[in-house]
């Protein structure tokens, strides 16, 4: 069945071909569209999808919850490919906006989880390498892994920015300030650390709060 699913917004219409939207994991996960796909059975139809306020469903939400549906098998799957720190924060907002509790839970699990794996990796900070310090390999090794840390510290510090930009929800609040705390003394470490602490006018107040001092 070649479903359509769109929806204008001050002009603008997204379309979502049935290719890259699984139409079963949609209807799952959001019921209130179960209707909507129920009525349009036709070849070519088209759904128009309404949240269950009255509001306008803001675009950036919906195709970030339609993107994490298509590219997850929840509640099975909650990684993505590559996952993020800023990445689950936008999924955590946008499940809430939509009332997908499951989804909001495995977003905080996900926070959790890449905060483990953030401290659990080797590297100049100690920790087991597979090549012994002698080895060649050792320092193409240590630089790939500092790499990875950093873009993961760097987005933990976009998903910072976007916490404190969106309507205060103590779960995610807790989760991200509690992945701040853990990871404090990596952040420091961090180039973009002082951008953020000088320029984004909640940075100092977000380093206060996880104890680094000033």
């Amino acid at each position: 069945m070649a479903l359509e699913a769109y929806l204008s917004e001050l002009g603008n219409t997204i379309i979502w071909k049935d290719s890259k939207v699984k139409k079963d994991v949609v209807s799952t996960q959001l019921k209130w569209i179960k209707t909507a796909l129920a009525k349009k059975k036709n070849s070519g139809s088209r759904i128009v999808l309404r949240p269950r306020t009255s509001k306008a469903i803001p675009p950036v939400a919906f195709t970030t919850v339609l993107g994490f549906l298509h590219a997850n098998e929840l509640p099975r799957q909650t990684w993505e490919p590559s996952p993020s720190f800023y990445t689950f924060a936008e999924i955590y907002f946008a499940a809430e906006y939509f009332g997908i509790q499951s989804l909001k839970e495995s977003m905080i699990k996900c926070v959790e989880d890449l905060t483990r794996y953030v401290l659990s990796l080797s590297g100049r900070d100690g920790g087991p390498s597979s090549h012994c310090p002698h080895c060649p390999y050792y320092r193409e090794e240590e630089d790939e892994v500092e790499l990875e840390r950093e873009q993961h510290l760097a987005s933990f510090l976009d998903a910072v920015v976007c916490v404190e930009e969106h309507k205060w929800s103590a779960k995610i609040q807790k989760a991200v300030y509690d992945a701040g705390d853990r990871m404090k003394h990596r952040l420091v470490k961090l180039p973009a650390w002082r951008e953020f602490i000088d320029k984004y006018p909640g940075g100092k107040g977000f380093a206060r709060a996880i104890g680094m001092r000033l």
